[in-house]
């Protein structure tokens, strides 16, 4: 498991604070904080669930339900 790095001489992007996450593996500064990070990753999440249930009308596979 990899460490998360921070560069703190640079604003977030949508809330104005210091310290941005670096981007894995190139070392550059990314655009965002950690909290808005988590919170654009769970609206990805969401949006994705959302169009899965109006694509096909319901939520997860057959497969999921029938091991519930």
């Amino acid at each position: 498991m990899s460490t998360v790095e921070f560069d703190y001489s640079i604003r977030c992007r949508d809330c104005g604070s210091f310290g941005v996450v670096m981007l894995p593996r190139t070392s550059k500064p990314g655009k965002l904080c950690a909290q808005c990070l988590l919170e654009a990753i769970g609206e990805l999440i969401l949006m994705s669930e959302a169009e899965e249930i109006l694509t096909t009308g319901s939520y997860g596979s057959d497969e999921q339900e029938e091991e519930a």
